[in-house]
Order: C-alpha cells, then structure tokens, then sequence
C-alpha cells in the first residue's frame, strides 16, 4: 500500500507539471532599415527559437500596414527548433519615416509577440 501511495504522489506531481512553449528573438526584434529608394520592396526576415518543453504553435499574424506581406517558415515550431517570419514590405507611394509592425500569436504563455521595422523613404 504504500508503495502505491509513493506512486500516486509521483504520478500526480508528474502530470501537474505542464508542458509550455516559449519564444524567444534570435537577433533584434525592433530594427532600422535606414534611408529607402521609393518604390522599392523591403525584405527582412526576423528569425527566433523555441525555448520551451512543448511545440510551440503560430495561430496568426497580423501586420499593421496593406503594404506588408508576412511569411513564416513554418506554423509549428518543436522544442529548440528555430524558425523565422520574413516581412515584405512595398515602399510604393510611402514617403518619409514609416514603421511597420506585425503581431505574431501563439499558444505560448505570453500568447502575442510584435516585431517592428522602421526606415525613411527618400524619392
């Protein structure tokens, strides 16, 4: 009987302990593309790791802008696995200073992660 108590303990303890994700930015999160020649398109990538126990789901991303598309390399990101969103960004009819932001949603603690990217368009 009580090696069976000692087990229960283990087996209840064991199953209360939840599994996360959790994403972190590999690189900056916030960057500066500097000066832009109108009319052009803007790639940049932001890459980031999964740093939690669990798979580490992308459930949506929104953007702030039309002009931006938002890619990512893949929806499902297993424990220690990186993985990346590439932004593509259209300057066409964009003048001066523009920041462009996008909110990724996942099912980790934190749930929402944004990651901005500002430049200056010159004619």
């Amino acid at each position: 009987m009580r090696t069976f108590l000692i087990w229960l303990f283990i087996s209840v303890s064991c199953a209360s302990i939840s599994q996360t994700p959790s994403l972190s930015f590999i690189g900056k999160r916030i960057v500066n593309l500097g000066d832009i020649k109108q009319g052009e398109k803007i790639y940049h990538k932001i890459e980031f790791i999964n740093n939690g126990d669990a798979p580490l789901i992308i459930l949506g991303i929104s953007k702030s802008c039309n002009c931006t598309d938002v890619t990512t390399s893949s929806k499902t990101i297993k424990p220690n696995e990186r993985a990346s969103i590439l932004l593509t960004i259209d300057t066409k009819g964009k003048i001066n200073t523009n920041v462009i932001s996008a909110t990724i949603t996942t099912n980790s603690k934190q749930q929402d992660y944004s990651v901005k990217v500002t430049f200056k368009v010159r004619k």
